[in-house]
């Protein structure tokens, strides 16, 4: 079972920040790599066998549960690998959640200081769905060109959602908010979900809705 590997103290308590994830999968495929190479077999393709174990790693848990919390450090560096880190989670159609720390706290300090009961009250009060973060971050920045870079930032995160009910409800929310034309937003998006189908094709991995 591939998550009692990565995570053999796995419960359905637990939450793991999104960087000791990473740091696990890489030490994972760099031991199953040596492991290939150790057999001596020229027909396998090591480099192809990790990237494909790899690549099952994000879905272990698909029928675990449906929704993802994403836990960052409060600040700046921790915002900025919050919006970069979504996609994956998106494109396994995930409700994901996103929560951030006060600053200068990681998971580990936090739990220390206030207790494991205090951090877990605190992942459900503070937990802010991942469009509405992103809805925030664009409207702090006043700056119209900072402003539409966040704007088209938006349209590519919600491209990749599969759902294309979700795609719809994320569109209309963000048009409200932002005070956008709701065609000329789906316009984008329509053109961005091409773009993945695309890419997904000459990946081999099938589209899971059309357009």
């Amino acid at each position: 079972d591939l998550l009692q590997l990565l995570f053999p103290h796995f419960t359905e308590q637990c939450y793991y920040a999104p960087e000791e994830i990473e740091s696990k999968i890489i030490l994972l495929s760099r031991n199953l790599k040596n492991i290939l190479r150790s057999m001596n077999n020229p027909e396998i393709d090591v480099d192809s066998v990790s990237e494909k174990f790899v690549e099952k790693i994000p879905g272990i848990n698909d029928n675990l549960w449906k929704d993802a919390q994403a836990i960052y450090d409060g600040d700046p560096a921790g915002i900025n690998a919050a919006i970069r880190g979504l996609n994956l989670l998106l494109e396994k159609d995930l409700n994901v959640k996103i929560i951030i720390l006060p600053e200068k706290e990681d998971p580990d300090s936090f739990i220390r200081k206030q207790g494991k009961q205090y951090f877990l009250d605190y992942l459900q009060k503070h937990q802010e769905d991942f469009i509405q973060f992103k809805l925030n971050q664009a409207g702090l920045n006043q700056d119209p060109i900072k402003k539409a870079e966040y704007i088209k930032d938006i349209v590519e995160t919600v491209a990749l959602v599969p759902d294309s009910l979700k795609r719809a409800i994320y569109t209309k929310e963000v048009c409200q908010k932002l005070g956008i034309r709701e065609e000329i937003f789906t316009h984008e998006v329509n053109k961005n979900l091409r773009k993945v189908l695309v890419q997904q094709q000459h990946s081999g991995s099938l589209p899971q809705n059309d357009l």
